[in-house]
């Protein structure tokens, strides 16, 4: 990602690796190589005009921020290019407003923080959702597993119900999230698939789909993954949190190995209106 570009700190400027540890602001469309964010426990915000583009050709972006309110990327367009855009982060959440494009999908990978999603993406390719950071026992005591949180229609790229610009909700260690946040419409079939990995000990997880506030509604299809459920707090597939409900439009099958069924926890309300 950092490749031989000469690193630039606090300077946006074109072509290089660009480290930030204070917030900045583009005065016009940029290209540079990769972004580094810190700023320790200060809270960063990187914004542009209303017309700017942010172009990271590597397609790396790395949140190394310690603060509680996190980072935030709001320049109205955000072009991962050609390359498969990898998110990084290790303490604090990244919420990215920006509409996201490129032609190579996403991969986050989350390390015990969250991935906030808003903007109206037009991306292309495979969204690869990750957690790197569960453990055991925190997957006992969470009351949510790390990953991602959608809070717009779009903001997972192009959906046309195809593997080929699809989600992958998967994990390292032990299983990432993929969580609706405000009354969030997802409307665009998304087709979601959940892929279960090897944790500590041998021990097997699944992805958690989850709605957090308000009524959601997700349009996509649902491919489930195999594995053992070890734990039930914030650990099942299907979670919807009190006062919160989830209705599920698309078609929930299991992959071709089969899987572990179909799981509801929570207090709020979950509605299938698939052939399931």
């Amino acid at each position: 990602l950092l490749a031989s570009e000469t690193d630039i700190t606090n300077t946006l400027t074109a072509g290089h690796n660009m480290s930030l540890t204070a917030s900045a602001a583009t005065s016009g469309n940029l290209s540079i190589n990769s972004l580094i964010l810190g700023g320790g426990p200060t809270p960063l915000t990187v914004s542009g005009a209303p017309t700017n583009i942010l172009t990271i050709a590597s397609g790396g972006i790395i949140n190394n921020n310690t603060s509680a309110a996190g980072v935030t990327i709001s320049v109205p367009t955000l072009d991962v290019g050609a390359r498969d855009g990898i998110l990084y982060g290790t303490t604090s959440n990244l919420t990215i407003t920006s509409a996201i494009t490129g032609s190579a999908g996403l991969t986050s990978m989350a390390n015990g923080n969250f991935l906030i999603l808003s903007g109206n993406s037009s991306y292309t390719g495979v969204t690869t959702l990750l957690n790197t950071n569960q453990t055991n026992a925190s997957m006992q005591t969470d009351a949510m597993i790390r990953g991602t949180i959608i809070r717009s229609n779009n903001a997972l790229g192009v959906g046309d119900n195809t593997a080929a610009n699809g989600t992958v909700l998967g994990s390292f260690i032990q299983g990432a999230s993929l969580a609706f946040d405000g009354g969030v419409q997802y409307t665009t079939p998304e087709l979601i698939t959940i892929v279960a990995s090897t944790g500590a000990g041998g021990s097997q997880s699944a992805g958690t789909i989850r709605s957090l506030t308000g009524d959601n509604l997700f349009a996509g299809n649902i491919i489930l993954g195999t594995g053992i459920l070890l734990y039930t707090v914030g650990y099942n597939i299907f979670t919807t949190d009190p006062g919160s409900s989830l209705t599920l439009t698309g078609i929930i099958q299991n992959g071709t190995t089969g899987g572990i069924g179909l799981q509801k926890a929570g207090a709020g309300t979950l509605i299938l209106k698939g052939a399931n």
